[in-house]
């Protein structure tokens, strides 16, 4: 509670004394309804401000009382002693907010709660950009694991939470912030040389592109891997399919702990957005060079590693020495993985998994078509099976905190337009829960144009995610489905014909691809849904994909 004028104060207290009043008075009555009961009701109003409050606060454990300002200069009217008669009234224990003086208009101020670290750094170059300043939307991810450890009573911190950090030991800022500087494009050696004093170009890089809306970047990206020797390991909506350098299979490489060790490079260039795979990401963190290119004042760095952001990617340099058995192991490691994942994933017969439909999906797209990959376990299917299979197309989709949102719409409506301009029919992949979640986009009027459009589902029932996340660890069985799983058990072919889409549904892999080929020959909005198998199941085929490029790459 905190002090606003008298009568403002007491006109709330009393409507939520009424309310209380009413609740309790139709109760009573009801209760004088029982045979043999007599009892009487009587109202007791025009209390103070002070007794108001505390008769309020007798329903409560805690109070939080705000210290008015001194007696001779009180804007409020609330009593200068009104903390101290609630105390004694209630005799109830209270957080007291000190005075802080009378609240600014709001953008009036700014107030920078600054801790020596890359997020605050990040924060204020942000909100204090020369093309675009703030507002700031700061982000707390959780730290990893994603749950306490098993008997961790999470009460521990880390050293980065009890100490100061003191910044980077060379003196020079966490992060360069240069997009003024490099706003056009400058050979590499150069920008090194500007920005951190050095021209040498490291040998051993990775170029990792994430989402992103700059179509030139992608031919920019190819000439600078082709003219270093780096490989380029590209999220589905980074589009870089067809750069000669580009991996098939990165995620699944960096998620084995023994490759990962022994490809560390020592510069990272991150294009836009990243962050599907956390062991791409803790590579990114780990290079001891991190160049993040992004024009964006909210420049994509979710680890907080990057040395220096540029707003576009660099030219070849003029002079760098090409180390081509870095590449070349990195490609070698990605055949391995390849022929695993296929000996893998044939083993287990007609059973239909999320990694079968984001391959099949993705192969379905036709030639210049669009493909919108739906947020959590359908675009991460995708990047680690099947990252190049649309060399010739365009690739989107929603990401974020709430990629869920929209998904469906976003869907129709780029397809819309899409075809407007090429012409060629679009794929949609997305997971049960994603579909749900936005299915109403389906109840079109016939007035609008309807795109050719295929909705593939991939029905895990309920988020097939969190089966390989912390959350999926034997001690949080009891509760996984209620938390996590959240099986629904929706007839999803059903609810899409109630809104007058075609649908089926199918549960092998050859009957996906049938299905997908008959919707693209029909044309119009269609709906296939491909029924997986079992989230526990699906877990344990992709630990042993995992297994199996384990494998491959220890016996190379």
């Amino acid at each position: 509670f905190a002090p606003i004028g008298t009568e403002t104060l007491s006109a709330c207290l009393m409507a939520l004394d009424e309310e209380r009043r009413n609740r309790g008075k139709t109760a009573f009555d009801e209760a004088m309804q029982s045979p043999g009961t007599h009892a009487a009701w009587s109202d007791l109003t025009e209390f103070s401000a002070v007794n108001d409050f505390a008769r309020q606060a007798l329903y409560a454990d805690l109070l939080v009382l705000g210290q008015t300002a001194l007696p001779d200069a009180d804007p409020a009217g609330v009593p200068p002693d009104f903390v101290e008669s609630v105390l004694v009234a209630t005799r109830k224990p209270a957080v007291i907010v000190p005075w802080a003086g009378a609240p600014k208009t709001v953008g009036e101020t700014v107030v920078v709660a600054w801790k020596e670290t890359p997020e605050s750094a990040r924060a204020v170059a942000a909100a204090t950009d020369g093309m675009r300043p703030g507002p700031v939307h700061l982000n707390a991810p959780f730290s990893e694991p994603l749950v306490p450890e098993a008997g961790n009573s999470g009460t521990e911190t880390s050293d980065a939470e009890t100490g100061v950090l003191e910044g980077r030991s060379d003196g020079r800022p966490w992060t360069a912030d240069s997009r003024m500087v490099a706003g056009m494009s400058t050979p590499l050696d150069h920008l090194l040389e500007t920005l951190l004093g050095d021209p040498v170009v490291p040998a051993r890089g990775v170029i990792v592109v994430g989402d992103h809306d700059d179509a030139e970047a992608i031919g920019m990206i190819d000439e600078l891997a082709d003219a270093v020797g780096w490989p380029v390991i590209g999220e589905p909506s980074g589009n870089v399919a067809g750069c000669d350098t580009v991996l098939s299979h990165g995620g699944l490489l960096l998620a084995d702990p023994e490759f990962a060790g022994g490809h560390m490079p020592d510069v990272v260039m991150t294009v836009g957005r990243v962050g599907l795979s956390r062991a791409v990401m803790r590579m990114v963190t780990g290079a001891s060079l991190h160049i993040a290119v992004d024009a964006d004042p909210q420049w994509a760095d979710p680890g907080r590693s990057a040395d220096v952001v540029v707003a576009s990617v660099p030219l070849p340099p003029e002079e760098a020495e090409v180390d081509e058995e870095w590449l070349a192991s990195w490609q070698r490691a990605d055949l391995m993985a390849a022929a695993a994942v296929e000996t893998a994933l044939a083993a287990e017969g007609e059973v239909l998994t999320g990694m079968h439909v984001a391959r099949a999906t993705a192969s379905a797209v036709v030639e210049g078509g669009m493909f919108y990959v739906g947020p959590s376990w359908p675009v991460r299917h995708v990047f680690n099976f099947a990252s190049t299979t649309v060399s010739d197309g365009y690739v989107l989709g929603n990401r974020g905190t709430s990629g869920i949102d929209g998904c469906i719409s976003t869907a129709w409506g780029a397809a819309s337009a899409f075809q407007r301009q090429e012409g060629v029919a679009a794929v949609a992949l997305v997971g049960d829960l994603t579909f749900l979640y936005d299915s109403n986009a389906l109840l079109v009027p016939d007035s609008e144009h309807e795109p050719d459009l295929v909705i593939v589902v991939s029905d895990n029932n309920g988020g097939g995610i969190f089966s390989q996340l912390e959350q999926g660890e034997p001690r949080f069985e009891p509760v996984f489905d209620r938390v996590f799983g959240v099986p629904l058990s929706v007839d999803i072919v059903g609810l899409a014909q109630t809104m007058a889409v075609p649908a089926v549904a199918v549960d092998t892999l050859a009957d996906l691809q049938e299905a997908i080929t008959a919707a693209l020959e029909a044309g119009g909005v269609r709906v296939v849904v491909a029924k997986t198998c079992a989230r526990e199941r699906e877990a344990r085929i992709l630990a042993s994909v995992q297994r199996a490029v384990h494998e491959a790459l220890g016996s190379a």
